[in-house]
């Protein structure tokens, strides 16, 4: 099971070259409500390549059918959700 906090660094830590062109250099820098589609950090492809990275890191297979599309460029809605979905394959431990 991930903390919230380490899921946002870890998803940071994954757009990290991105983050830093746009001038924040710590996970804290990014709010909840930071779209990160909207300030350039990830587009479609990007965002593909994070979820199988993230997939590896943490473990966990990421059930696409349960993303709220509508908030999954928000920092912390897309942070939230993946801390949900590790939070189920602990569960099935």
């Amino acid at each position: 099971m991930s903390s919230l906090n380490n899921i946002r660094e870890v998803v940071y830590k994954n757009l990290e070259t991105r983050f830093k062109t746009a001038g924040i250099s710590s996970h804290s820098e990014v709010g909840d409500s930071y779209d990160l589609v909207e300030a350039g950090i990830i587009d479609s492809l990007g965002f593909v390549n994070l979820m199988l990275a993230l997939e590896l890191h943490l473990g966990i297979s990421i059930d696409f059918l349960t993303l709220p599309t509508d908030q999954v460029s928000k920092f912390g809605a897309l942070c939230l959700f993946l801390q949900k979905q590790s939070n189920v394959v602990a569960g099935a431990d």
